[in-house]
């Protein structure tokens, strides 16, 4: 077997462990985000409720990327929601 083949298994590999680690700490709630469900005019949030909301966020779009494989933002987008 080639370098270049032992490389392509280990890629296959870390990607299942990848989307296996998604569905294993994000189960599907539905197709909005959870931001979605935040409605206009609410008070601002709490730094341990603003926390919970990017964490909630940050799974949803973790889970869409590796185990659905259909992202809903970009990888510029979800670099600054881990940024926040």
């Amino acid at each position: 077997m080639t370098v270049l083949g032992l490389l392509s298994m280990g890629l296959d590999r870390l990607r299942a462990l990848q989307k296996e680690r998604a569905a294993a700490t994000m189960p599907p709630t539905g197709d909005k985000p959870p931001s979605a469900n935040r409605t206009t005019g609410d008070t601002m949030p709490s730094p341990a409720q603003r926390a919970e909301e990017l964490r909630k966020l940050i799974d949803h779009h973790t889970y869409k990327y590796y185990v659905e494989a259909n992202p809903e933002i970009s990888d510029r987008e979800f670099d600054r929601l881990l940024e926040s």
